[in-house]
């Protein structure tokens, strides 16, 4: 179970970590909208890809976790690398008002409570036919990605995050429902 934790938490400093890197390698492109080359620019920042391969590094902890403790905690734990994020941040040099560090200190003490009251349980199979379903949901995010993308109303933003989450839930739980062979046969 405690090698469980220590995933979880690399996994969402990785997240974290990865996001700063990947904010910074955009900024020092210069890119922010509208440029023809912009894509281009970022891609050749290597502090960008460096926040790319420290984001994938996470993710796979936290895949490796999933098979170590309950998926609603290693998801908390995940969720939590938003204030990995915004401490980072603040200590590069940007201003976090009171409000957002209350915010943060809440949402610690939650994932305290969540930590205390998880137990560890083995990954079960999914039943026959809900493979597809997880696959299934691919559609409907790329769906809603492109429709939410089209429009810049007030519902946009939380409809960009409804279908992030559809998706981040479809690969915890296939995640979690892997079967990973040891390579010792």
């Amino acid at each position: 179970m405690i090698l469980g934790y220590l995933l979880a938490v690399c996994g969402a400093l990785g997240s974290g970590i990865g996001s700063v890197l990947e904010s910074i390698g955009v900024r020092r492109s210069g890119a922010f909208g509208g440029g023809t080359d912009e894509l281009g620019r970022v891609a050749r920042q290597p502090l960008y890809w460096c926040g790319i391969l420290v984001d994938i590094a996470g993710f796979v902890c936290a895949a490796a976790a999933l098979h170590h403790l309950p998926l609603f905690l290693v998801q908390s734990v995940m969720a939590f690398s938003v204030g990995v994020t915004a401490t980072i941040s603040v200590l590069l040099g940007s201003h976090l008002h009171r409000w957002g560090w209350t915010s943060l200190g809440v949402a610690a003490a939650g994932l305290v409570l969540v930590g205390i009251s998880a137990e560890p349980g083995a990954a079960r199979p999914l039943p026959p036919g809900w493979h597809w379903f997880l696959l299934g949901l691919v559609a409907p995010g790329l769906v809603i990605a492109y429709g939410a993308s089209r429009t810049d109303r007030w519902w946009t933003a939380p409809t960009l995050a409804f279908g992030a989450g559809m998706g981040f839930a479809a690969v915890a739980v296939s995640a979690r429902t892997l079967h990973v062979h040891s390579l010792g046969g």
